[in-house]
């Protein structure tokens, strides 16, 4: 997987093995089309048809290239995963992104906790 340690064990591999425990189909580097060009979500999570595309950033420099993978991606939520709160308040203040009424993806900035949290309390059943 690209990305050093914080970005691939610290932030990525806990929430795919969580949405894994809780019987999500999950797939790290997912290929997706974005015109000419094929780019990589970090994370994608499949619950039955409900698509989650996850990226963890570390500067907000590439959350537009991070919505425009999310909406090739057909999914319905991007969650842009941030190493802390303080970076998590910067990716929102940075965010200027269409609403989810336009792109049929609803965006949200969580830390790493948050985002383990929100798989958790979004998909409560067990396998």
């Amino acid at each position: 997987m690209r990305g050093g340690h914080l970005h691939n064990e610290v932030l990525i591999a806990p929430l795919e093995a969580a949405a894994r425990r809780l019987g999500a189909r999950t797939r790290l580097e997912h290929p997706v089309s974005v015109g000419t060009r094929t780019l990589f979500l970090d994370l994608a999570i499949f619950i039955g048809l409900h698509r989650i595309a996850v990226e963890a950033e570390l500067s907000p420099t590439r959350i537009p290239n991070d919505l425009r993978k999310a909406i090739a991606f057909r999914a319905h939520e991007l969650w842009i995963v941030a190493p802390n709160a303080q970076r998590a308040r910067v990716f929102r203040r940075a965010l200027k992104v269409p609403t989810a009424s336009s792109t049929g993806t609803h965006v949200f900035v969580f830390t790493q906790g948050q985002a383990a949290q929100r798989i958790i309390d979004s998909f409560p059943f067990r396998t």
